[in-house]
């Protein structure tokens, strides 16, 4: 299981828009898709762990709201305090979304669109 916690960024929003193009229009086959995606999971990863990150992160607070739709945890949270290894922050207002994504799942979403 790999959570994706970056598949609501616009960034991942541009390029599996325009994958999908290029899939409905042929140019690529799903299994190139699949492919491309894999990469562009495997090079954000490598990019996190090149990172100086925090090795743990701690959060702390009110947590007002949360669910699990459609294996995505979404979570909403008010004074909550984010502690690292090295630092820590107070932030009035937050929201947390994990998706889980696999090969498996992103070949089932591009058959149901194709659809």
């Amino acid at each position: 299981m790999t959570l994706s916690f970056y598949k609501g960024w616009d960034l991942w929003e541009a390029l599996d828009a325009t994958l999908d193009t290029m899939v409905k229009s042929g140019a690529i086959s799903v299994p190139m898709y699949s492919k491309l995606v894999e990469s562009f999971d495997h090079a954000v990863q490598t990019t996190i762990d090149e990172t100086d990150s925090p090795t743990m992160v701690q959060l702390k607070g009110d947590l007002d709201f949360y669910q699990f739709v459609q294996r995505t945890w979404t979570f909403f949270g008010r004074r909550i305090f984010i502690k690292t290894d090295t630092d820590m922050k107070m932030y009035s207002d937050v929201k947390i979304i994990a998706r889980e994504s696999s090969p498996t799942t992103i070949k089932k979403n591009l058959k149901r669109k194709r659809n």
